[in-house]
């Protein structure tokens, strides 16, 4: 039986998909633009006059803009949580390798003084 790399192993961040991702964060800017809602935007706005369909267009270029600015900072946050997900991962390895080391010697130092 291995065993496992690190012991009190760091939980990684959770990496969402895609389309998590967007809903997560489109849901709160414009819920007409979940991707559950995007089959039946056409249907919706076949009967908006002009001006309704540039007002529409307008509020979704801005739901876009807004999503883009959101993603971004999302992204940030999560590129730092992996950042620091391999820090304490690493930390952890370098610390079980010193316990181990440790415990080898005085394995070896006891080996020796008691023969």
């Amino acid at each position: 039986m291995t065993k496992p790399l690190i012991k009190n192993n760091p939980q990684p961040p959770r990496i969402p998909s895609g389309q998590e991702i967007y809903d997560g964060l489109m849901g709160k800017i414009e819920p007409e633009l979940l991707t559950a809602n995007l089959p039946m935007l056409e249907e919706q706005s076949a009967h908006d006059t002009p001006e309704q369909k540039e007002e529409r267009m307008q509020r979704y270029q801005k739901a876009f803009e807004e999503y883009d600015r959101q993603y971004q900072e999302y992204i940030q946050e999560l590129t730092a949580a992996v950042e620091n997900y391999k820090r304490t991962a690493l930390k952890s390895m370098e610390n079980q390798d010193r316990t181990e080391e440790a415990n080898t010697l005085s394995n070896l130092e006891n080996s020796i003084s008691t023969s």
